[in-house]
């Protein structure tokens, strides 16, 4: 739903379904200047709509998501291993649909909740990375990683 800015109802983004412009199961969203992301996990798509609810765009994912972010470069996302690179967390080039980088390879997946494991600082524009059970907080920038944050837990680990 679409509230103006005194917090009036205004209208709801596009509607259920499984064309091109309807969505069936959202599991995050987020907003960047004047468009709406929708990832959509029961079509594996990322639906773009303006403001005024005009659909723009949709992308149809090659693996699975739980979480993303739009950058300029296209998305970061957490893939839980379902590529079959088996990277937990990914850089999907937007035009192609490829993986252009991979994080955290492994054979299981990160204890990372199905919720938003990205943050971006509106005023800086920054945007990091984290998940539950681990000491560090990471910072996203120019297509990579690294980590920002290092949190001393003591003997308390």
């Amino acid at each position: 739903m679409i509230f103006d800015l005194d917090g009036h109802y205004k209208h709801k983004i596009a509607g259920t379904g499984v064309s091109k412009q309807e969505y069936v199961r959202i599991n995050d969203i987020h907003t960047n200047n004047n468009t709406i992301y929708l990832l959509d996990i029961g079509t594996k798509r990322i639906l773009e709509y303006d403001v005024n609810n005009n659909f723009i765009n949709s992308n149809n994912l090659d693996c699975f998501l739980y979480s993303f972010l739009p950058v300029d470069e296209g998305y970061w996302g957490i893939s839980y291993y379902s590529n079959k690179e088996r990277y937990n967390l990914v850089l999907l080039n937007k035009e192609k649909n490829e993986i252009v980088k991979g994080y955290f390879q492994c054979e299981n997946n990160l204890p990372i909740r199905p919720c938003n494991n990205f943050v971006t600082n509106d005023i800086t524009k920054e945007s990091f990375f984290y998940y539950p059970y681990n000491d560090t907080i990471y910072r996203i920038e120019n297509n990579e990683i690294k980590p920002f944050i290092h949190i001393d837990f003591g003997n308390k680990k």
